[in-house]
């Protein structure tokens, strides 16, 4: 389908934020026809008497990140994602350097406990081989009595 010369079109989003961006820096004064009468407000007492100084609208952290984006260019706002980024990477190295060696620490305790482990069940089974030994050898006394 061909685009339509005269036919309105949307707009990008430079040029929407542009827009947006102008909209809010628009003051608050409300336009007056000067032609028209009113009566003046200066009674302090007055219910409906409008402050002097309008409040600002609050600006987004989006829209900030493109003021600095538009002020100082991609170069500002990409350094800085690659120096959180950086940041980032390296305590996490560091975080998982310190869990590798907690984790290293942790297998000697282990293997020191399972060679402790084999030691003891060593010393049980010459200890029980004694206990035998030493039944047998009651045994064949006793029977040597018997005779």
């Amino acid at each position: 389908m061909k685009r339509k010369v005269n036919q309105h079109t949307t707009k990008n989003p430079a040029q929407r934020r542009s827009y947006s961006k102008a909209i809010k820096d628009l003051t608050y004064d409300p336009t007056v026809d000067d032609s028209l009468s009113f009566s003046s407000s200066d009674d302090p007492t007055d219910k409906y008497k409008v402050e002097d100084v309008p409040p600002k609208r609050p600006i987004s952290f989006g829209d900030r990140l493109v003021d600095i984006r538009d002020k100082y260019g991609w170069t500002v706002v990409g350094s800085i994602i690659l120096v959180l980024a950086t940041y980032f990477v390296f305590d996490f190295n560091h975080d998982l350097t310190e869990v590798k060696t907690k984790q290293e620490g942790t297998k000697e305790d282990v293997e020191d406990v399972k060679s402790d482990i084999e030691k003891i069940n060593d010393k049980n089974q010459q200890q029980d081989l004694k206990l035998k030994e030493q039944e047998v050898k009651l045994q064949f006394i006793e029977q040597q009595k018997r005779k």
